[in-house]
């Protein structure tokens, strides 16, 4: 069947507001077209793949599932929680683009360590004094555990749009491992398929980078290229001296959360001279709805012995992917057309939470979707609201970066004298309900002077009524949007 003209239309109206980061043209048309583009949903998808495939594709290969970054999702879980004795939310994703922006002016061990923390692989190759980077190293195919239609059935391959990724980036320096965000499952190439993915499936994703500069410092222009080239981040000069770029920083954050996330930084410091700042805001309908009819009281047994009923969603014959373990439960429920998947862990009853997070920690593939199986089954799970805030130059110190961060001259790739890392702000909202979900995270790098001290379809029944853990994932990457810990789901 032929496309429709007005489809394909929308479609590009939508890839060229993508692609110039018109923020004004998305506003307009997603939301005056949403019904079209709802009734027509498959046929947008032919669309956006037949005829937008070349403006859309992501300019690198599909890195394999395999190095995603679900073992470092799940230490940040167990660090911000204090070991499950209380609520987290963390962006892996958005944490990981903003330490990748970092560590693109880094020396390579430093930059190594960052990305074995980020489980990225090897750190690419040494910048030279005024930032600039040796070219080198070879492409190597990426593989994926391929992403699943949203009714379950086998999907094939994971590059949805039928197209040879490999092909058209063999020949091109800057994929060929020559940069931190190259085509071996740097963040930045992850961005790139989850957008691509979102714009195809008409979901409600939306990243930005954002770099602000206190106008006495003077990057590298090596620097502020890779910001510009690799993470569509532009420098935005500022006086840091001045509380009105506090302010800046925060409109920026609010305006690219659209409100979700109001507020992050709440000042600068005399020494202060750099922000690298990522947000994500993520809005996705099930596939299978909860009928809120069925959302009632029922205890949700916290550490403390105590049972307090919480509002609480219920489905029967639900479609989903299940996993069953000794030590746990988890589901898989799908948003749109099933490139993006809400994930639920369950530990079993009598295993406390620092033990229920070691585990996981020694076994994070639920976090990579890997081991899910076509199953029906019942599911219980409680309406959720979480609004989380956290410091983590602390806790990422403790997961490996402090003798990195502890070296003067660590990211003498940005600026001469070298900054320091200073500061690691995040914040992050969740509203889990009957409809979906809707999530939201800002993460802030703050640079300084100063010197910084230190498959057979199978049946399930699964009630979330204690501790658990969760994530939003993109299936095709395996990239990790958001995961939490939810010790108490009333208290936030």
């Amino acid at each position: 069947m032929r496309t429709p003209f007005h489809l394909v239309a929308l479609a590009i109206a939508i890839a060229v507001a993508v692609a110039t980061g018109s923020g004004t043209a998305a506003a307009y048309f997603v939301p005056v077209l949403q019904p079209e583009i709802d009734s027509h949903r498959t046929s947008l998808e032919r669309a956006a793949a037949a005829y937008l495939g070349p403006v859309l594709q992501p300019h690198c290969l599909l890195p394999p599932v395999e190095t995603s970054s679900g073992a470092f999702g799940v230490d940040l879980l167990a660090a911000t929680s204090k070991n499950g004795t209380r609520n987290a939310l963390v962006s892996p994703l958005g944490i990981g683009v903003v330490l990748e922006m970092v560590a693109s002016g880094a020396k390579s061990p430093v930059r190594r360590s960052i990305r074995d923390m980020l489980d990225m692989g090897d750190g690419g190759p040494e910048p030279t004094e005024d930032g600039t980077s040796f070219a080198g190293g070879d492409t190597s195919a990426a593989g994926s555990d391929g992403a699943e239609p949203a009714d379950g059935s086998d999907a094939g391959d994971s590059n949805t749009d039928g197209s040879d990724n490999g092909s058209s980036t063999a020949g091109d320096p800057d994929l060929n491992g020559s940069d931190v965000n190259g085509s071996d499952g740097g963040l930045s190439c992850r961005l790139e398929w989850v957008l691509y993915d979102a714009v195809v499936e008409t979901m409600g994703v939306e990243v930005a980078n954002g770099v602000f500069a206190d106008q006495r410092l003077d990057l590298f222009p090596a620097f502020s290229e890779t910001l510009r080239t690799r993470f569509d981040a532009r420098v935005e000069r500022l006086d840091f001296e001045d509380e009105r770029s506090v302010r800046r920083i925060n409109t920026w954050v609010s305006e690219t959360t659209y409100g979700a996330i109001p507020h992050l930084v709440s000042r600068l410091d005399p020494d202060d001279v750099l922000v690298l700042a990522n947000a994500i805001r993520f809005e996705g309908e099930w596939v299978h709805r909860f009928d809120r009819e069925r959302t009632v009281p029922a205890p949700f047994h916290l550490r403390s012995g105590a049972a307090p009923e919480v509002p609480t969603m219920h489905a029967d014959d639900l479609p989903a992917r299940y996993r069953e373990g000794q030590d746990f439960q988890a589901v898989a429920l799908p948003y749109g057309g099933g490139r993006f998947e809400f994930v639920a862990v369950l530990p079993r009853a009598g295993l406390e939470a620092p033990e229920a997070l070691r585990r996981l920690a020694a076994d994070p593939s639920w976090l990579g979707g890997r081991g899910f199986r076509r199953s029906r089954g019942a599911l219980a799970l409680p309406r959720l609201t979480l609004d989380v805030e956290a410091s983590l130059l602390p806790t990422l110190r403790a997961l490996g970066l402090g003798d990195a961060l502890d070296d003067p001259q660590a990211f003498a790739g940005i600026a001469a004298p070298a900054p320091k890392l200073s500061r690691v702000l995040h914040r992050t909202m969740l509203v889990l309900d009957e409809y979906g979900t809707e999530a939201a995270a800002a993460t802030a790098a703050v640079m300084t002077t100063r010197t910084v001290m230190v498959e057979e379809e199978r049946t399930f029944e699964m009630r979330v009524d204690r501790p658990f853990a969760l994530a939003v994932r993109h299936r095709s990457t395996g990239a990790v949007l958001f995961t939490a810990w939810v010790d108490d789901p009333v208290r936030n």
